[in-house]
């Protein structure tokens, strides 16, 4: 700067130089004003919290991660936690006191949406701007590309990087060479699943499964984390498509998604230079969202990192939701013993209310194995969480459409609202809700349920029937009655699996387009000149097609879509054609909800008027699409948030899902669902045909009604006068913050006034000394230290005398309610033996099928006690059992 004066010379220099400074003093103040509004949005309100003055507006827990310099660290982050606040603090130390420079530091993530997030938070601080930012599957794709250039890996072809449609190309490759070489049955390659099968390659790969791990170069010590790919047991010839489609990939110089990170860790293990070369560039990673990370990730950053092991992984075991895809929160909990990393938790959750925290804690305490640690409420006990009940999912669709235009009524946009759904076929009644009331929506990664596959696939059969009954007659199909019935006959005439081959299929069609003949003459032609299992097999469909002809306008359409769908074993077959178990579940849920959905429209033709009114209108809506209300899957939900969240069908069967789901991560889906919340939860609960009440397990195991009860009474006790208090409001407020873990939410973010707060505080303490003075503080449950949070949010004393005045119902408290003496006429209820069954289990019984346990009562016989189960099974609904007699198996 000394240089600079002399070289501009006199006032007019010394003018310039001041106009220089204070330009740079504005820019300056700029930008620290735009990092203090950028603070204040990701953390929320944070005037409880002991600031420091080298890192303003984090709290404790975020302190301490930034203040992490070197070695291994796990970070717990609750949803909701401001973790992306913490990293790129953490980030912005690091390079202002240059401990690392910016282009050798590595933020990534599992999902691109974290990436994204984190270079958006980045942008207050402009020498951060080198900072390597890229997703898990991007850092492979950068190693396999440089292996690639450097001859290491066989060279890529031009655009080789092939998107999830692309990838079909190398199935059907695959496939016809399979056909070539017959090495697997025609039919089973015509009912194929294409995204089934990649979803299995794609899992394979995750886990660093090979189609053949013998002929793969691996060294060693690679060998004992690769390993050998294995087909589900019911589609053994999965292994051998997986093996043509890598043959016809490595021949094309194609990527797939997934090979992005096999291909990256295969080209380091086995080149030790190229390793080096890799580890060198970083001197320190943060990874966010670990928990979802696989094997192969796992493995991949393993091999980075090890030169330093300055590596920090960030994540929450309770939000481990993508094991069908394999992923394992195994990679996150073990991560501390594997690196002998420090460990640091953050509880506070900035998104939610406190009843959505409180009810989220309760839901997720149930799983067993997970890090203990509680979500911390911050945003005070405002905004709405309800159940709503109803008496059918038809009445429950309304309730959600009606909860959608009380939110609009009140300034929420459409696109501030989200209906989460656990399945896919849950959207049909809730879909034709939205459409009657005027409602656009989308739904995200999916299609309108009138236009997916399972439900194309039925209607094609009528449709089938409805040219035989033409032809029947003695009309004539025109030339685009015939180009349609092609398409529709190629469709289904393999689905489900019959075997029949390319030379069947054109014989019927020839006979139909050109002939003129029925579909079912010319099966029951055909399967006079084939052998006896075809034979059965072309009969039976022609026999199908005969009655579905002629029960099309007798059948209402609900009996005829579930006569034919029994007739076809159609579930079973979506069942069976399924790599993975929930796929197939999830497929076969949609034929169940097209057959309830088709209750009360008619017949078969009414039907199909009714999808095509639906489907004109569900256009017409498409217009207003830039503003329409949001439907997904819970797993498409994760990492987001809206101030409007509605999660229907919260009900046994569906959370949890039926079969033999995963209990622990089903719980997990749901407390995902509820944390997506920022004002407004809505959870519905439709009954039984039988008026049975069904609600999910995890709900009523969370006490969800005297829950929410709870918070809401405490949120109206804290924004009431304390002098209007009685003895037992008072008692269940102390209570409040240690049975609901809100202790620290309590010390750290109750925001009111100060005044309140004392005021608050001095009638508790009048409380707690009464209770003491009287010797009830055991029986009443007070505990010690449950004054404590509420003293540290208001250190001082409030000597207004009607504070301390005593509480006029005290005596009412006080006094123990006389227990009733036994009656001689009531059983003892003493138990002889534990529970068999809990809430939540997933049982199987050989006549009802799979269920799912929703009640577990004891029942006292004489001097022992029987157990009785109500188990909600998908084929028969509830059922009251005797739990140790019946013949049930987990």
């Amino acid at each position: 700067m000394h240089k600079a004066h002399r070289s501009l010379g006199g006032i007019g220099g010394l003018r310039l130089l001041r106009k220089m400074t204070s330009l740079v003093a504005t820019i300056v103040a700029s930008l620290d004003a735009q990092c203090q509004v950028f603070h204040s949005f990701c953390i929320g309100r944070t005037t409880m919290v002991n600031q420091s003055p080298s890192i303003p507006h984090l709290t404790e827990q975020q302190q301490q991660i930034v203040a992490h310099t070197h070695g291994p660290a796990l970070v717990y982050a609750v949803a909701g936690a401001g973790k992306t606040t913490a990293m790129v603090h953490r980030v912005a130390r690091l390079v202002r006191d240059h401990v690392f420079a910016p282009e050798r530091i590595l933020l990534s993530s599992f999902n691109k949406a974290a990436v994204d997030d984190l270079g958006r938070a980045l942008i207050p601080w402009p020498a951060c701007r080198a900072v390597a930012r890229c997703t898990l599957h991007g850092l492979g794709y950068r190693i396999v590309r440089f292996a690639a250039e450097q001859g290491v890996l066989p060279p890529l072809a031009e655009g080789a990087l092939k998107a999830n449609g692309e990838e079909r190309h190398l199935v059907w490759a695959a496939r016809d060479l399979a056909r070539q070489r017959k090495t697997i049955p025609s039919a089973e390659l015509d009912t194929l699943d294409e995204q089934d099968l990649l979803d299995f390659i794609g899992a394979c790969k995750g886990n660093l499964s090979y189609p053949n791990l013998a002929a793969v170069p691996l060294p060693p010590a690679a060998r004992t984390v690769a390993s050998q790919a294995h087909a589900p047991p019911h589609l053994p010839w999965y292994l051998d498509l997986y093996a043509l489609h890598e043959e016809v990939r490595h021949a094309r110089g194609w990527l797939t998604f997934d090979d992005m990170l096999l291909l990256s860790w295969e080209a380091l293990v086995c080149h030790p230079d190229l390793l080096a070369r890799w580890q060198r560039r970083y001197d320190a990673v943060l990874v966010d969202e670990f928990q979802d990370v696989n094997l192969a990730q796992s493995e991949l950053l393993d091999l980075l990192t090890r030169p330093h092991r300055n590596y920090m992984a960030i994540g929450d075991d309770d939000q481990t939701i993508y094991g069908f895809r394999g992923a394992s929160m195994d990679f996150f909990r073990q991560f501390g013993d594997r690196y002998g990393a420090t460990i640091y938790t953050m509880t506070d959750n900035f998104r939610c209310r406190a009843s959505h925290v409180v009810l989220a804690n309760r839901v997720i305490a149930q799983n067993r194995d997970r890090y203990p640690k509680t979500l911390v409420a911050t945003r005070g006990f405002g905004g709405v969480t309800a159940l709503r009940r109803a008496p059918d999912t038809l009445s429950m669709a309304r309730h959600v459409v009606a909860d959608c235009i009380a939110a609009q009524a009140t300034g929420m946009l459409g696109r501030d609202m989200t209906i989460l759904v656990r399945l896919g076929a849950q959207t049909p009644p809730l879909e034709q809700a939205l459409i009657e009331a005027g409602l656009a929506y989308r739904i995200v990664g999916d299609m309108p349920f009138f236009r997916r596959r399972e439900v194309g696939d039925l209607m094609a059969y009528v449709t089938l029937a409805e040219a035989d009954a033409l032809l029947r007659l003695g009309q004539q199909l025109d030339a685009s009655q015939r180009a349609w019935f092609t398409a529709t006959w190629q469709r289904v005439y393999n689905r489900p699996t019959r075997y029949m081959n390319r030379h069947l299929f054109q014989e019927t069609l020839q006979a139909v387009c050109g002939h003129g003949r029925p579909l079912s003459d010319g099966l029951l032609e055909l399967s006079e000149r084939v052998n006896e299992r075809m034979a059965t097999t072309l009969s039976r469909l022609a026999t199908l097609l005969i009655w579905l002809s002629e029960a099309r306008n007798q059948l209402p359409a609900e009996t005829l879509l579930s006569e034919l769908d029994i007739r076809l074993d159609y579930q079973a077959f979506l069942r069976r054609s399924s790599g993975h178990e929930i796929t197939g579940a999830s497929a076969a849920a949609n034929v169940t909800a097209f057959i309830q959905y088709a209750r009360g429209k008619g017949d078969i033709t009414d039907l199909q008027a009714h999808l095509a009114e639906l489907e004109a209108e569900h256009q017409r809506l498409d217009e207003h699409a830039a503003d329409a209300i949001d439907i997904r899957t819970i797993h498409k939900a994760k990492g987001l948030e809206w101030p409007v969240v509605l999660v229907p069908n919260c009900t046994a069967g569906i959370i949890p899902l039926g079969g033999d789901a995963d209990l622990d991560e089903e719980r997990r889906l749901l407390y995902v669902a509820i944390t997506r919340a920022k004002e407004q939860l809505y959870l519905y609960a439709p009954v039984n045909n039988g008026g049975q009440g069904q609600i999910s397990p995890f709900l009523a195991a969370a006490q969800v009604e005297r829950t929410l009860t709870q918070v809401a009474e405490v949120g109206r006790l804290l924004a009431s006068d304390p002098r209007t208090w009685s003895a037992a409001e008072a008692l269940r407020l102390l209570r409040f913050p240690r049975e609901t873990g809100q202790a620290r939410s309590i010390s750290h973010w109750w925001d009111a006034p100060a005044a309140t707060r004392s005021q608050v505080v001095e009638r508790l303490r009048v409380l707690v000394a009464s209770v003491a003075t009287h010797g009830a503080t055991q029986r009443l449950g007070v505990r010690d230290d449950d004054l404590a949070p509420w003293v540290a949010a208001a250190p001082q004393r409030n000597h207004d005398a009607t504070l301390a005045a005593p509480f006029p119902d005290l005596a009412a408290l006080l006094t123990p309610t006389p227990t009733p003496p036994p009656s001689s006429k009531q059983p003892r209820t003493t138990v002889t033996h534990a529970a068999p069954y809990h809430v939540g289990d997933v049982v199987r019984h050989p006549k009802f099928g799979h269920g799912v346990v929703i009640a577990v009562e004891p029942q006292a016989i004489r001097e022992r006690t029987e157990w009785y189960i109500k188990v909600d099974f998908r084929q028969r609904g509830v059922v009251k059992l005797n739990a140790d007699i019946a013949p049930l198996e987990r």
